[in-house]
C-alpha cells in the first residue's frame, strides 16, 4: 500500500516530515538510553533489597494535589499549613479532571514500584493524616497526604527470598531510568531554557483556545480547503519572525516553534502548553546529540522512520481510495439487508414469566380468560383471584436459553402479554 501511495506521488506530503522527525526522535532517544543505561553494571545492595522488601508489605492510602507550577504549588501549601482542612475544597479548585476534583485527589492504595520514584518515596515516609512538602516528580509538582497505612507484619524470610528476584527488577529498572534523567538533566542545565515572555504568551494564548478542539494539533499549520477558517498559524503570520524562546546557543522563532507543534504530545498541547515546549526542546537537545553520534544514519533509526512513513502512507492512500469510491444507494441498501441481522439488529430482549398449575383445565381456563381481557395487565388480576396457578418470572431472554429450552424461540415472535 506504501509503494501504491508513492506511485501516486503521496510521499511528498508535508505531513511525512514531522512523522519523519518525530519517529527519528524517539528512536534516538531510545538508543542514548540504551547507551547511558549500559553504563550502569551495578546490582542492589542487600540493604536496598530489604527496604525494599518493606515497602513492597506496606500499602499507604493517598491523594494528592498537582500543578505543573512550582509557585501555585507553594502557594496551595501554604493555605494547607494554616488549615489541613482545606485537601478537599483546593482538589476541588485545582483538578481539571472530575473524579479527582470531586473525590478530593484521591489516588487509592500504591504499591512498591507502581509509581513515580519520588512520588512513592514521599508517601511512604508520611505519616496517616500528614501531608507533604511540594514534591517534584517527572509530571509536575505535587502535594502527597497519607490517609492510612497497610503494613503487612506477617511476612517470612521465605517471603522474602520469594519475592527478592520481583524487588531486585523494581530497584534496576528505577536506577537505570535514574541514570537516563540525570543525563537529560545534566544537557538541560548545559543548555538554559529562556522564554520571550511577551510573545510565548500571545503564542500559547491562541493555541489554548483550540485546547478543546476536536482537530489534531499536528494539522494546525495547515488548510484543506479556502473555505476552511485560519489555522494558528495564520492568525500567528505578524509574529512569525519574533524570538520566542532560546536555550543554549538556539534561538526559536514563532515560525521555528509552529513547526515543531505536530511533534508536541498531544495530551500536552491540551493541558500544559509550556511544558510541553520545554519537552520539545529535551527532544531537540537529544536529537542534536544523537546527530552528534551519527545515529540517524544506524538501522534502527532509519528503520524506524520508514516504517513510520510507510504506515502514514497506507492509511492515506486507502483513505483516498474510499472517498474516491462510487457507492449508490441501491449498493447501500443490498449490503443493509445482508448483513442487517448480524451487524444491526440487536435481538429482542424478552421478560418471559411461567404460569403452572397441576391441572391442564386451569390452564386453558387462564388463556382463554386473557383473549377476552381488555387491560393489558389483566393476567394479574385473574392469578390473584385463582391460587391454584402458580407464577414464576424465569427473568430477560436474548436468545435461547439453555434451562428453558425453545421459550425464546415460540415467544419472540408473538404480541406482548400474548399467553401460550
Amino acid at each position: 500500500l506504501a509503494l501504491e501511495a508513492e506511485n501516486h506521488s503521496l510521499d511528498t506530503l508535508s505531513i511525512l516530515e514531522p512523522a519523519r522527525r518525530l519517529a527519528m526522535k524517539k528512536t534516538m532517544t531510545r538508543l542514548l538510553s540504551n547507551q547511558w543505561v549500559s553504563e550502569f553494571d551495578g546490582k542492589p545492595t542487600e540493604a536496598e533489597m530489604r527496604h525494599g522488601f518493606k515497602l513492597f508489605n506496606t500499602s499507604p492510602t493517598v491523594r494528592h494535589l498537582f500543578s505543573p507550577d512550582k509557585v501555585q504549588m507553594d502557594s496551595l501549601f501554604s493555605v494547607l499549613q494554616s488549615d489541613p482542612d482545606r485537601f478537599a475544597e483546593l482538589a476541588r479548585e485545582t483538578f481539571e479532571n472530575p473524579m479527582l476534583a470531586g473525590n478530593g485527589g484521591l489516588v487509592g492504595e500504591i504499591k512498591f514500584g507502581d509509581s513515580d520514584p519520588d512520588f512513592e518515596n514521599a508517601a511512604y515516609e508520611l505519616e496517616p493524616g500528614d501531608f507533604s512538602a511540594p514534591v517534584k516528580t517527572q509530571y509536575g509538582w505535587h502535594i502527597i497526604r497519607v490517609d492510612q497505612r497497610v503494613n503487612n507484619i506477617s511476612i517470612t524470610e521465605s517471603d522474602y527470598l520469594r519475592e527478592r528476584p520481583r524487588i531486585q527488577k523494581i530497584i534496576e529498572k528505577r536506577k537505570r531510568e535514574s541514570i537516563y534523567r540525570n543525563r537529560v538533566q545534566e544537557l538541560l542545565q548545559e543548555n538554559p531554557i529562556s522564554f520571550n515572555i511577551d510573545i510565548a504568551s500571545r503564542v500559547w494564548r491562541v493555541l489554548d483556545g483550540l485546547k478543546h478542539d476536536s482537530h489534531d494539533h499536528s494539522q494546525l499549520n495547515e488548510k484543506t480547503s479556502d473555505d476552511e477558517p485560519a489555522r494558528p498559524s495564520d492568525e500567528l503570520l505578524p509574529l512569525h519572525h519574533e524570538e520566542m524562546l532560546s536555550f543554549g546557543p538556539h534561538q526559536w522563532t514563532v515560525k521555528d516553534f509552529l513547526d515543531r507543534l505536530p511533534e508536541m504530545d498531544q495530551q500536552l498541547f491540551r493541558s500544559d502548553l509550556k511544558q510541553g515546549t520545554a519537552l520539545l526542546i529535551r527532544d531537540e537537545l537529544l536529537m542534536e546529540l544523537g546527530i552528534e553520534q551519527n545515529l540517524q544514519n544506524t538501522e534502527a533509526v532509519t528503520a524506524a522512520v520508514q516504517y513510520r512513513q510507510d504506515q502514514i502512507l497506507a492509511n492515506i492512500y486507502l483513505q483516498n481510495r474510499a472517498d474516491s469510491m462510487l457507492i449508490t444507494e441501491d449498493q447501500i441498501q443490498q449490503f443493509y439487508l445482508a448483513e442487517r441481522h448480524s451487524k444491526y439488529l440487536q435481538p429482542d430482549s424478552l421478560l418471559i414469566h411461567e404460569i403452572s398449575a397441576s391441572q391442564l383445565v386451569d390452564i386453558e381456563n387462564f388463556i382463554k380468560a386473557q383473549h377476552i381481557q381488555e387491560a393489558s395487565d389483566g393476567w394479574k388480576d385473574y392469578l390473584r383471584a385463582h391460587p391454584k396457578l402458580n407464577h414464576q418470572i424465569l427473568g430477560w431472554f436474548q436468545g435461547a436459553n439453555l434451562t428453558y429450552p425453545g421459550y425464546y424461540e415460540l415467544l419472540v415472535k408473538e404480541m406482548i402479554n400474548t399467553p401460550m
